[in-house]
């Protein structure tokens, strides 16, 4: 939707009841909620359509954009893994400046609830690890990919948060929603997991246990709009209810498994990401390897159910990665596919004659 001016958007709003949310962002997620709020008359959308990219932007600028007493959704893009690859060096510090003037635009427009959106990847991936609560300590390794990003916005908007409220008190600044979804998936969303399910065969590290949640970009942005109709603050988890092990994620897909030791698959990843063969860094093997799934518990307690199931979603997951071929997060393309045999992809990713040896046998564990 193309950028409404705060103008016109203030006419539209004379004697209606609608409620004013702006969105600030672009990608998948973005989409699905201006669809959302458009057709829902009790919701007056605005679409700021701005990313990273858009350095030019003041906070000035973007506060006219905002209607009086407006509920602000700020969702930077985390579902779009080749335009994070393809950002450069100051990916973050792009995005940082982005959420700093977002929350000066916020503030000087005057906004009474602002959402934030991340990812459940901040509280960290753990084998056999429980459903995360909405106020579970983060436990994510705070690295240059897009899960430090994520930690780093989140800080960003913490420390913003603790300042207005020193200087103007409690009662004056908005209500503040931090939302972390589980695994995207849904038409348009390119993530590490996405493209985990985009390999020949599915990486398992050894004498690990993990389990797959999923949250499809429908039920989010709907947990959005719920957030402000309920009024629920603080941290907000948004996942389908519980989880799929692993054999049964492998029985619902069709793929077989490459299964190696933890500190060989870290090791080579490693290796792999200093030599630019792997465009995120080496911690991304355990959110994909690994259980992040989340409660839901304060979305749930307020009335909030989910549409889509884990196993819906996971169809959802292999239609939309039907053509794509991708090994340690790389897409290959052309005449590169063919030479991506199951065997192939496990030593491209890992590099070690037990793994080779597992391929060739098609030994399924």
């Amino acid at each position: 939707m193309a950028r409404e001016s705060s103008r016109s958007a203030q006419r539209s709003l004379k004697g209606s009841s609608q409620r004013p949310i702006v969105v600030v962002g672009t990608g998948a997620l973005v989409r699905v909620v201006m669809r959302k709020i458009t057709d829902d008359q009790a919701y007056h959308g605005v679409h700021v359509g701005v990313d990273a990219a858009s350095e030019s932007l003041s906070s000035c600028a973007l506060a006219a954009e905002i209607p009086q007493r407006a509920t602000l959704f700020y969702v930077p893009n985390f579902d779009d893994w080749a335009a994070a690859i393809s950002a450069g060096p100051h990916r973050r510090e792009r995005l940082l400046s982005l959420t700093e003037k977002t929350l000066e635009a916020a503030r000087l427009a005057g906004v009474e609830h602002l959402v934030v959106v991340t990812t459940a990847m901040v509280y960290g991936a753990a084998s056999r690890q429980p459903l995360l609560d909405d106020e579970a300590p983060l436990m994510a390794p705070d690295d240059d990919g897009l899960v430090g990003d994520a930690l780093a916005v989140e800080r960003v908007v913490r420390h913003t948060f603790a300042q207005w409220k020193a200087l103007v008190g409690t009662d004056d600044v908005p209500d503040l929603t931090i939302m972390r979804p589980a695994a995207l998936v849904g038409p348009g969303v390119d993530t590490a997991v996405s493209r985990h399910f985009e390999a020949p065969r599915l990486l398992v590290l050894r004498n690990t246990a993990a389990s797959w949640q999923f949250a499809h970009i429908e039920d989010v942005a709907g947990a959005l709009l719920h957030s402000v109709e309920q009024s629920l603050v603080g941290p907000v988890n948004v996942g389908c209810p519980g989880t799929i092990d692993q054999v049964t994620t492998e029985r619902l897909t069709g793929m077989r498994r490459v299964e190696v030791p933890e500190s060989m698959a870290m090791a080579t990843a490693e290796k792999l990401r200093q030599v630019g063969a792997l465009p995120m860094p080496a911690t991304d093997v355990y959110y994909v390897t690994q259980s992040w799934a989340v409660s839901s518990r304060k979305l749930r307690e307020s009335g909030w159910r989910s549409e889509y199931a884990n196993e819906e979603c996971l169809d959802v997951l292999m239609e939309q990665t039907r053509g794509h071929h991708a090994v340690a997060g790389r897409r290959f393309k052309g005449k590169d596919v063919a030479a991506l045999s199951a065997a192939g992809a496990a030593v491209a990713l890992l590099g070690t004659a037990a793994v080779w040896r597992q391929a060739r046998g098609g030994r399924r564990h």
